[in-house]
């Protein structure tokens, strides 16, 4: 008689899926996510700690070492600015604000490393687009109440009121142009994700989808968002091949011209679009206060051109600038953020990384033109990296979100993943 190995009921694979669900709903959620509080520490957030707990579980998930291309430059131009922050340490002339992006720059390290070490693992990748799109979906749910009801479940308080009588959603974010943002560059992902199950279902759950996305940016009053999201209504208008999509985004399109042509929404759009316009006419642009941090950081890069000045000194090295309602010395700008606190390096080994990554994509595209699937993911993150340089215009300080780094993260796993896929048919 032969006896049978009983089953475990419950693997260390099925461990780490658990963990990675956990993870990417703590790298969204980010600060609306604390356990506690430790007097002279600050928050202590879920993220940092699950990412310690679940390492050991999900580095032994992965299935093959990825030895691409992408990979090496990954870690070659992380690995850069990482090494620039570390040295930071002895230039910084605020020492306790660089300990404390460091330490979040390690954490971000570990993330992005077991990212790209599970990449070759269907299993994880299919999950953690699942849970990117769980999360994100109930984040459009919450923002849209908020719009609507005034009332805020993470702050617990009235937020802002538009003119409109209508609401800024925010969910657990620190601003709108965060929330905004962060939905503007997963949404390609999430579309090429749905569309390319072949069910009438996730099509009907791709125009929902993107119903409330628009709305929640739409609502946010996010100007750059609006540019974006007319970008993706062409977008999809011209490549969707399914008619109902292309019909749904040509419907979305012109509802989006009517609300701006009619409704008070639509006024208030105009009235801060044109305001723009006219402040570059007649030269005021520079006094903006986002044109005015950006010539401030600028001016600031010449004490420390090459190195910057330390890790998470921009906000501390760039003169204040006040408007009305608000004083301020955040860039709003990765690319400014990057050179004040890493120098010139630091700036030019993330443009490096992007670049490598599109023409990465591009090259994926034309090798597996026969997998609609690859195809789909493939458009998706060159999408995303193509409207990344308005989007990074959004956020006050990009590099402090894991939400970000999430999103660099899945572009990495995307190329990656169809580098695979075209070496195997060819």
């Amino acid at each position: 008689m032969v006896l049978k190995r009983k089953k475990l009921p419950l693997t260390c694979n099925d461990i780490s899926i658990v963990f990675w669900h956990i993870l990417i709903m703590s790298a969204i959620w980010q600060s609306g996510l604390s356990i506690f509080e430790i007097s002279g520490i600050g928050n202590i957030y879920l993220f940092r700690v699950v990412i310690l707990l679940s390492t050991a579980f999900i580095f032994h998930t992965y299935l093959l070492f990825p030895k691409r291309n992408v990979y090496y430059i990954n870690i070659l131009c992380l690995g850069g600015i990482f090494c620039i922050s570390i040295l930071s340490l002895f230039w910084s002339q605020y020492l306790i604000t660089s300990v404390n992006k460091i330490l979040n720059n390690i954490f971000i390290a570990i993330f992005i490393f077991e990212l790209l070490m599970n990449s070759t693992n269907k299993r994880v990748v299919n999950n953690i687009l699942f849970a990117i799109a769980i999360n994100l979906s109930v984040i459009c749910l919450i923002g849209i109440y908020e719009i609507f009801t005034g009332h805020y479940i993470f702050y617990g308080e009235y937020y802002f009121r538009t003119d409109i009588g209508l609401n800024y959603p925010i969910v657990s974010f620190a601003n709108t142009n965060d929330l905004a943002g962060i939905l503007i560059l997963f949404y390609p992902i999430i579309i090429a994700m749905l569309t390319n199950k072949k069910s009438r279902y996730c099509r009907i759950l791709c125009i929902v989808y993107t119903l409330i996305n628009i709305i929640v940016i739409i609502g946010s009053c996010a100007r750059l968002g609006y540019i974006i999201v007319i970008i993706y209504a062409i977008y999809y208008i011209l490549t969707a091949k399914n008619l109902i999509l292309k019909a749904f985004f040509s419907l979305v399109s012109i509802l989006s011209l009517i609300t701006l042509f009619i409704t008070s929404l639509g006024k208030l759009i105009w009235e801060q679009l044109f305001s723009v316009i006219d402040s570059i006419l007649s030269g005021a642009i520079f006094s903006d206060i986002r044109v005015e941090i950006i010539i401030k950081g600028i001016r600031s890069l010449e004490q420390s051109f090459w190195f910057g000045h330390g890790a998470g000194t921009s906000e501390y090295v760039i003169e204040k600038s006040s408007t009305k309602y608000v004083t301020t010395s955040a860039p709003h700008n990765l690319l400014l953020e990057l050179g004040v606190e890493y120098g010139l390096v630091g700036a030019i080994l993330l443009i490096f990384f992007f670049l490598f990554l599109f023409n990465q994509l591009y090259n994926n595209r034309k090798l597996c033109s026969s997998n609609r699937d690859a195809l789909s993911y493939n458009s998706a993150a060159m999408l995303g990296i193509m409207v990344f340089p308005i989007v990074s215009c959004m956020s006050a300080s990009f590099t402090s979100y894991i939400s970000f780094w999430l999103w660099f993260g899945t572009v990495s796993i995307i190329a990656l993943r169809q580098s695979n896929i075209a070496l195997m048919e060819h």
